[in-house]
Order: structure tokens, then C-alpha cells, then sequence
């Protein structure tokens, strides 16, 4: 994978971290829940490791930690959309504390170079760690998480911000441009009456 494969890769997983952190989890049905725990398996680069593993992180992996992860990630991106920064610097930060975590490097050929990995027998820990990764590799900029100034709704920006609004989704940028629309008839309404 070239260098800019791989942070569209990342940049890919980012996004969906962001989805994942705005699910309602209680309205989810068992198989989206199959399925979010899927997505995590591939997240959190497990993918890498034998298939019976997959097995057991499935079943490992409870509701209860997919809450944890997922407000870990709703925090996360809510300190990045609010664009924190502490002298000059913005920073997310996840500390380790026990020894369940280890590095590991992998390939899936003996013609493609090594990636590397961290991991932690904690599934929750395990999930920050990736992110941390996901983060650095994909090369995103804490400008791109944003709030949706409509909806309140965390997303990631794909493209390089600017000074305009940015909005979830064309749904949000249809409501505004409809209620700009309505305010701006109404004033020229309103001016016309006043003139005559």
C-alpha cells in the first residue's frame, strides 16, 4: 500500500470512528450490533490476525464495551470539533495502564512492507489505541472534526476546511438553505411593505 493508499485508509476508518461515535446503541438491532463489533475487529487492525481470533473478540466484545468505546470516540472527536488546544497544540491523549498492551509488526505478503500495531488484551483500550493510529496515519488536521451547525451531529470533514459552514449531511445544508430562503423573502417582504 503507497503512502497515499494509506491515508485514504485511515482517513476511511476515521470516518467511520466518527459514524460509530454518533449510533444510538440502544435502537440498534442484534445484527447491527454483529455488525459494529465487525467493523471494530477491522478497526482495531485484527483483521491482520488468524480468523478463529476473530471468533473470540466477537464474543468478547459486550454492548457494555461498546459504550465505553464509543464515548471514549464521542469525547475524542468532541475535544477535536472544539478545537481545545493547550499551549499552541492540540492533543488527544491515552495512557496505558497496564501491562496488557504489546507491539507488533505484519504483513499479509512477503512482497509488501511491514505495518506495525499496537494492541492491548483490553478490547476498550484496544480501540483508543487504533484511533491514536488511525489519527496519525491518515494525516488528518483537528480542524476536520467538526459539529454540525445545524444538528449538533460530530463528522469528519474530508476535504481542506475553509471560513464556510459545513454541514453533516445534505439533509442539514438543505434545511439551512430553506430557512435562508423563507428569512430572505420574508425581509424583502417586509421592506417592500415598508416602502409603500
Amino acid at each position: 500500500m503507497t503512502s497515499a493508499e494509506n491515508e485514504v485508509s485511515n482517513i476511511e476508518m476515521l470516518k467511520k470512528a466518527v459514524t460509530f461515535s454518533q449510533e444510538n446503541l440502544a435502537a440498534l438491532r442484534a445484527g447491527d450490533i454483529m455488525n459494529l463489533k465487525d467493523d471494530l475487529w477491522e478497526f482495531t487492525g485484527r483483521a491482520y490476525t488468524l480468523d478463529e481470533r476473530k471468533e473470540d473478540f466477537m464474543k468478547r466484545l459486550s454492548v457494555e464495551q461498546l459504550g465505553e468505546i464509543q464515548k471514549a470516540f464521542k469525547t475524542t472527536f468532541a475535544e477535536l470539533a472544539g478545537g481545545k488546544m493547550t499551549d499552541g497544540r492540540m492533543s488527544v491523549v491515552w495512557r496505558a495502564d497496564g501491562p496488557n498492551a504489546y507491539f507488533v509488526a505484519m504483513t499479509d505478503a512477503k512482497s509488501k512492507p511491514f505495518d506495525y500495531g499496537i494492541y492491548s488484551l483490553n478490547l476498550v483500550d484496544a480501540a483508543m489505541i487504533t484511533l491514536i493510529g488511525h489519527l496519525v496515519r491518515s494525516r488528518a488536521t483537528p480542524e476536520q472534526f467538526r459539529r454540525c451547525p445545524e444538528c449538533e451531529s460530530l463528522f469528519f470533514l474530508g476535504r481542506k476546511p475553509d471560513n464556510r459552514n459545513f454541514y453533516c449531511s445534505q439533509r442539514c445544508a438543505v434545511r439551512v438553505a430553506v430557512r435562508n430562503s423563507r428569512n430572505n423573502k420574508e425581509k424583502k417582504r417586509v421592506r417592500k411593505k415598508q416602502r409603500a
